[in-house]
């Protein structure tokens, strides 16, 4: 059973609401990065619990973790919701990885000029 009305598109509106996830889950990042992981405090949700695998094992990056996580869900989801639904998971899931651990590694922080430069 799909609960998702499915209705064409133009091109143009399909580019804008991918660029809208991509937008949201740099500014996720950012916040992560930047609020959240260096005062090891812990949100609730699939991110919550890869931070706390994280600072629990030291393994694998949030980022990977969080990926990890994701995989069933996001085969429920698309199982449940449909091939549209599963595309821009997808591309939320792969994207919010990605720059969480890009942030992670250019080192951006609050308390250094690095913030500075990227931010103001």
């Amino acid at each position: 059973m799909r609960f998702v009305y499915l209705e064409k598109k133009k091109w143009q509106q399909i580019v804008y609401e991918y660029l809208l996830i991509l937008l949201g889950c740099f500014i996720m990042a950012v916040a992560f990065v930047v609020f959240i992981s260096p005062f090891k405090l812990v949100p609730g949700g699939v991110y919550g619990v890869a931070i706390t695998l994280h600072y629990l094992t030291d393994l694998l990056p949030i980022g990977i973790f969080a990926l990890c996580l994701d995989i069933p869900l996001f085969i429920i989801g698309t199982l449940i919701l449909g091939k549209r639904f599963g595309l821009k998971t997808l591309v939320g899931i792969l994207s919010l990885s990605v720059f969480i651990m890009y942030t992670i590694a250019s080192r951006i922080s609050p308390f250094t000029s690095t913030f500075s430069i990227y931010f103001l």
